[in-house]
């Protein structure tokens, strides 16, 4: 929609430059001098002759200078739409290029995502055996402090009991 308004615009930005009047031949003018005195001496007849060769040169003239103003107006309307095709062209490319940056900069942010969970569980599953670790000594010393372990039970500290299934 656009496009057609601008183009449009140049449409009549160029006629509007290129009004011309019809440019009349040498031949013309003269023939026109020789109209005007025909008429002055009254020989009607041959002035009517030349009346009508005046009008055949001007009509060619004006089919040539008609088919140089299509020519003309065909090949501006040509460049003009050449030069929108480009424009688009590039604006295209250019969307294209912005697409394939936020399309690499998603793939980066989505990979630091990735390896910022990774390092976070492997923390946590560090945190946790160390947790876990800790636990089973304090279990251990708080066990030692209460007294040997039931006859029953084999002579295993609890936390090797607990790794064996045994309780």
């Amino acid at each position: 929609e656009r496009q057609a308004r601008v183009f449009e615009e140049f449409q009549d930005k160029i006629r509007a430059e290129t009004r011309q009047k019809l440019k009349r031949s040498r031949e013309s003018i003269e023939l026109r001098h020789k109209l005007d005195l025909l008429i002055r001496d009254a020989q009607y007849e041959e002035a009517e002759y030349v009346n009508r060769r005046i009008a055949e040169l001007e009509e060619e003239a004006r089919e040539i200078m008609e088919y140089e103003m299509r020519d003309f107006f065909a090949r501006k309307e040509q460049r003009f739409r050449q030069h929108q095709k480009l424009a688009h062209k590039a604006l295209l490319k250019r969307i294209q290029t912005d697409r394939d940056e936020q399309m690499r900069h998603r793939q980066i942010d989505s990979q630091r995502l990735l390896q910022r969970n990774r390092n976070i569980r492997q923390e946590m599953m560090l945190k946790q055996n160390l947790d876990a670790k800790k636990h089973l000594r304090v279990l251990e010393q708080n066990l030692r402090m209460i007294g040997p372990p039931d006859k029953k039970a084999p002579s295993q500290s609890f936390g090797e009991s607990l790794r064996l299934g045994h309780r």
